[in-house]
């Protein structure tokens, strides 16, 4: 269980580290050079990398606090994150001397605002719209978009 779990672990991180290089990448084209396709582009890494980032923190939880308690199923335990300040406060600052834990209850609002972020960013149902297509592809493309305007 515990060497899975942190491979898992270890692969969504290299996963989120590779996207937002991806991110990153695309994002360095210049202002005047920017199509949609490069903002679509930036946007679907920075969604990948809040997914893997959820992931990392939510496999993280189950994991120890599945340590702490070994006669569980693992399989059974949910609702254990990073970034879930009730987890820090009742199942991290119970093991460890408060001195050892400011990095993590400094960054556990950083893990908030991913995972939130990244649900708040699935929660939007998404309009299938008519846009204008690109001199590849066909004229006239059906595309999804939040909001109004097909963007």
């Amino acid at each position: 269980m515990c060497a899975e779990a942190f491979n898992s672990i270890l692969i969504r991180l290299a996963r989120a580290a590779r996207a937002l290089d991806h991110m990153l990448a695309a994002l360095s084209n210049p202002l005047d050079k920017r199509r949609s396709d490069v903002v679509e582009t930036a946007a679907e890494a920075f969604d990948r990398e809040l997914l893997y980032l959820a992931a990392a923190f939510d496999i993280y939880g189950r994991l120890y606090a599945w340590l702490l308690d070994t006669s569980k199923d693992h399989k059974t335990i949910r609702n254990q994150s990073l970034d879930s300040r009730d987890f820090v406060n009742k199942l991290v600052q119970k093991q460890y001397d408060e001195t050892l834990l400011d990095d993590v209850i400094r960054l556990q609002k950083y893990a908030w605002v991913c995972k939130h972020l990244r649900n708040h960013i699935h929660d939007g149902i998404l309009q299938v719209v008519t846009a204008v297509g690109d001199a590849i592809g066909p004229a006239d493309n059906r595309t999804l978009g939040r909001g109004g305007g097909g963007q």
